[in-house]
């Protein structure tokens, strides 16, 4: 495993390749945009669990990119916790948690509000009203 740099259009992001240079250039999984609110948990190397609010830019089955001012490390494993809007008022939510390692943290400057990470999903659950469904990932 390798740290990348990349830098196109003023943006700067860090990477780990993990396959080859292709790894960011194909997608596995189709992707959500999603614009809500998520909880993003990691274990902070020397301290105690980080915590912060943060929103989403999309989700797919394979992971996610939040966008935050707060960022995890590259490497560090963080569990997401998303409440799922509803379209009907008073009907029952649902909520979707999401386990998996840092990948890309993206720094872009003078553009603090496009600041996130993205992750690559080993974990996710999905809880309705009355059910729960899983993908579990075993590497």
């Amino acid at each position: 495993m390798r740290a990348v740099l990349i830098s196109n259009s003023g943006a700067t992001a860090v990477g780990i390749d993990t396959v080859n240079r292709q790894f960011f250039q194909r997608r596995r999984h189709l992707r959500y945009p999603i614009r809500v609110a998520v909880t993003v948990q990691w274990l902070a190397r020397t301290g105690p669990k980080s915590c912060t609010k943060a929103r989403t830019k999309d989700i797919s089955e394979g992971g996610a990119f939040v966008f935050s001012r707060v960022l995890p490390p590259l490497g560090a494993i963080v569990e997401l916790t998303v409440q799922l809007p509803v379209k009907q008022t008073g009907a029952p939510s649902s909520r979707l948690e999401m386990r998996g390692e840092v990948y890309r943290v993206d720094t872009p400057t003078g553009r603090e509000s496009k600041w996130g990470f993205a992750i690559n999903a080993t974990k996710t659950v999905m809880y309705g009203p009355s059910s729960r469904v899983g993908i579990d990932k075993q590497e």
